[in-house]
């Protein structure tokens, strides 16, 4: 007899992709970029806080080619 998963990661993948198509339907594909750049820069979630730090981190880190 097959278990029940308390938690189905694949399950949640599919609910999340079919959420993001129905809000991006109609979206060109760099709306759909400016919105989740807009999105990571305003929320407060764990990931948006990341991806501010990880951003500012690359400013004040010279890249190798204005190292030169």
């Amino acid at each position: 007899m097959k278990r029940e998963k308390a938690f189905d990661c694949l399950n949640m993948k599919d609910e999340i992709q079919a959420s993001l198509g129905r809000k991006w339907a109609g979206l060109t594909d760099e709306e759909v970029r400016e919105r989740m750049r807009q999105e990571l820069a305003t929320s407060e979630d764990v990931v948006s806080r990341w991806w501010r730090s990880i951003g500012q981190a690359e400013q004040t880190v010279p890249s190798t080619s204005q190292a030169r």
